[in-house]
């Protein structure tokens, strides 16, 4: 689960779209606490997490990510040689390549995002074995 989709529901509520997505999260964390899945933590979202600013936000998504997560997997030579890889043949920054790397290394079904970019890109992603959806969809 990318950074933005973890602090969705602490964004302001301004619109019907964060509102939809925010009420999805909690249904996906409904399901990790009854078992229906699992969510990847990892060393990137915890490094993603440490730049917000300083504040009830940051230290809510961060005790949040280590109730929810059930592992932090860490960054890898293959990993890394995946990141670019992304990186060079999506077009995705470094930082949104390292995420979907740790995911898809680690097997992961599904990598939900609310960032546009990426979900604009499932066509490019999803050739590597991962679906990209908005909590939305999940």
């Amino acid at each position: 689960m990318d950074t933005c989709a973890w602090c969705r529901p602490f964004d302001k509520l301004s619109d019907q779209r964060i509102i939809r997505e925010s009420n999805a999260i909690a249904n996906i964390f409904k399901k990790v606490d009854s078992r229906e899945i699992e969510i990847i933590g990892s060393v990137v979202l915890n490094a993603e997490i440490s730049m917000i600013k300083p504040g009830i936000k940051e230290e809510t998504v961060q005790s949040l990510v280590k109730y929810i997560a059930t592992s932090f997997p860490i960054i890898t030579d293959s990993v890394e040689i995946l990141a670019k890889e992304l990186i060079r043949i999506c077009a995705i920054d470094a930082m949104d390549a390292l995420h979907l790397a740790v995911a898809i290394e680690n097997k992961a079904e599904v990598f939900i995002t609310t960032d546009d970019i990426i979900l604009n890109k499932v066509k490019c992603i999803s050739r590597y074995g991962i679906a990209v959806k908005n909590p939305c969809e999940v």
